[in-house]
């Protein structure tokens, strides 16, 4: 209950700047439908249950609930209406869609659809191509060659499921969406993956991917309270990756355990703020990675109150205009270096140890071959570590 009361307030607080550039976008309040209609049972021995969900479905109206009782059952579902489609227990209420591989195995085609309870396996996953829909407390995967979830709508919640052994575990085509609380492990390239910006990625347990926990490509995105992962065998890429991705809050998460770097930030993502995070155990806490002939990007990012601690590198910084301040850095092996850039601010960081004099950081600068040792400053450096919660 606490772990969703931070959700929604972090939600509320973000409303504020997730505002499209150049549109009137009014975000509209996550819808959950309420049934009003008559209720239809497939499986089960009752009389007059349906065999077939999709019969079910098509008799149905807009309000109506249909209900599955455990079973098994081989078919691809359409949702063309505004219905609850509820399976009674999602560990024995199995879809599969293996049948119809070419389609998805749950294709939520109308606005405000409720789907709760379910197991779905083979075939393309579940399609969300609708608005203010909610698909919750699932087992989705595995899909081994399609996205567990495909989201190409507006206001849906994705809450509570378990997504795993997918291609990728959720992607998302369209912004203004939620996904809350899920527990995303085990899928071969990405956890999640976001392409279009404002939407809240909050409160979800992400492990065991080969290349990136979240890969977003846009901006104006929350991500926040995550717990992200890799994997035992050491095989993940990144924790959370920012590609031409602006203005983004990536607050209170926790990133740990062997990958190669904790966030990865490129010189096209810019005025990013990660605040109040704790990295460890990769082999790079935080990487402003460097492109060839992007020698000029500033991408102002703020690195702020976070902890980094046990990794190989702290955090590796290129280009100019960011500012890293109110860290603490522990038992790095290395806290920090620096690859070009010139006009970074580094203040009131913890390195380690209290220190009366300024901390030097060591680093390389040049225009086109980074050649030529230098060294950055923090003037003001913190006398203890930072109290840091997520």
């Amino acid at each position: 209950m606490k772990k969703k009361g931070l959700a929604v307030i972090v939600i509320l607080l973000f409303f504020g700047m997730c505002v499209i550039p150049s549109t009137s976008t009014i975000i509209k309040e996550p819808y959950k439908l309420v049934a009003s209609g008559n209720t239809y049972f497939v499986g089960g021995s009752g009389p007059n249950n349906y065999t077939v969900i999709q019969e079910a479905i098509n008799n149905a109206s807009n309000g109506d609930t249909v209900f599955v009782y455990n079973g098994y059952y081989n078919e691809s579902l359409i949702v063309n209406k505004s219905i609850n489609l509820l399976g009674e227990d999602k560990n024995n209420t199995i879809i599969d869609g293996s049948r119809h591989s070419g389609t998805c195995v749950i294709d939520i085609q109308s606005d405000y659809v409720f789907v709760s309870g379910f197991n779905t396996i083979k075939g393309r996953g579940i399609g969300v191509n609708s608005d203010s829909s909610t698909l919750s407390d699932s087992i989705i995967g595995p899909h081994s060659d399609y996205s567990g979830i495909n989201i190409c709508g507006l206001w849906n919640i994705i809450e509570d499921n378990i997504i795993s052994s997918n291609n990728a575990g959720i992607q998302i085509w369209e912004p203004e969406n939620y996904i809350i609380n899920n527990t995303i492990c085990s899928n071969g390239g990405e956890g999640l993956m976001v392409f279009e910006g404002c939407n809240f990625i909050i409160g979800n347990n992400i492990s065991d991917h080969s290349l990136f926990g979240i890969y977003v490509e846009c901006g104006n995105n929350n991500i926040s309270y995550n717990k992200i992962s890799g994997s035992y065998v050491g095989n993940g890429w990144a924790g959370i990756g920012l590609f031409g991705s602006d203005n983004n809050m990536i607050f209170k998460n926790i990133i740990f355990r062997d990958m190669r770097y904790g966030i990865r930030i490129p010189p096209d993502a810019v005025n990013n703020v990660i605040s109040n995070n704790i990295i460890s155990h990769t082999s790079k806490g935080i990487d402003m990675m460097c492109y060839p002939l992007h020698y000029d990007d500033e991408p102002n990012t703020v690195i702020r109150y976070n902890n980094i601690h046990n990794n190989s590198l702290g955090i590796s910084m290129s280009f100019n205009n960011n500012i890293i301040v109110n860290n603490t850095f522990m038992d790095n092996e290395k806290h920090a270096d620096f690859y070009g850039g010139i006009t970074n601010t580094w203040e009131g960081n913890y390195w380690g140890e209290p220190l009366d004099k300024p901390y030097v950081i060591f680093g390389r600068i040049g225009f086109f071959i980074k050649l030529f040792p230098w060294v950055q400053l923090d003037w003001h450096p913190a006398s203890k570590p930072y109290d840091i919660e997520v």
